[in-house]
């Protein structure tokens, strides 16, 4: 694993007080769970503390992670595109769709 990912995984944890990734799952569902009760949750803000892990989440190479740690942020990573998805309103991807159909062919 190289330096930058190291610093990678060494901020997200840090955002979320976490020694982990396990530690870091159940510290970013808690606070996923706590903005959506609070109707705060917003994808798109990117003072959200759970935009900033998925931002830095992104960029780590599961493939270089330890098999539990890829576990472990592979669910993290699917529940935060599963809360986008759950989010949109499915006229927005339909929308969207056509218009990629009617344009790209």
């Amino acid at each position: 694993m190289d330096s930058a990912t190291r610093e990678d995984i060494r901020k997200v944890c840090g955002l979320f007080w976490a020694d982990d990734f396990r530690s870091l799952h159940a510290a970013y569902m808690r606070e996923d769970q706590r903005l959506f009760k609070a109707r705060l949750w917003d994808y798109d803000d990117p003072l959200i503390v759970l935009n900033q892990g998925k931002d830095i989440l992104e960029k780590i190479d599961p493939g270089v992670l330890s098999e539990d740690d890829r576990m472990w942020w592979y669910e993290i990573i699917t529940r935060r595109w599963e809360d986008f998805f759950d989010s949109v309103s499915p006229s927005r991807f339909i929308a969207r769709g056509i218009f990629v159909t009617l344009t790209v062919g």
